[in-house]
């Protein structure tokens, strides 16, 4: 009787973890800090442009995401911690932008999730570590 109750134990602890994982996967290699490198969009940015005073700090234990931008300029939200979501290849901030994401070692691109009827909401941004 006691190996049937620790063995339903086990079983039942196995399951529990295993789909604690698939509700919010997290990526390997997206935790840590991220600086933009280019945005790509229909916007027009200065030669000295310093896309480097931009950055996401993604803490995948917490599903938090510090966003760093300057006062006059934001690309992804304005300066903050906000939740995030990953579901499959996308990313949800704050429950309300949409990105669908490509991560490698060392590069994580973001592609904002645009409404088809606006013609220049396309953007696509490239971090670096």
């Amino acid at each position: 009787m006691f190996k049937l109750l620790k063995a339903l134990l086990f079983i039942s602890t196995v399951v529990l973890l295993s789909s604690c994982e698939l509700i919010n996967p997290q990526p390997s290699g997206l935790n840590g800090t991220w600086f933009l490198e280019d945005a790509q969009c229909y916007c027009f940015f200065e030669g000295n442009f310093k896309f480097k005073a931009h950055n996401l700090d993604f803490d995948t234990i917490s599903s938090t995401l510090e966003i760093v931008s300057t006062d006059d300029v934001f690309f992804v939200k304005k300066s903050g911690i906000y939740s995030y979501q990953i579901k499959g290849d996308e990313l949800t901030i704050d429950n309300d932008r949409k990105y669908t994401f490509e991560i490698s070692e060392k590069t994580l691109k973001l592609h904002y999730k645009d409404n088809p009827l606006i013609a220049d909401d396309e953007l696509t941004l490239v971090y670096k570590r």
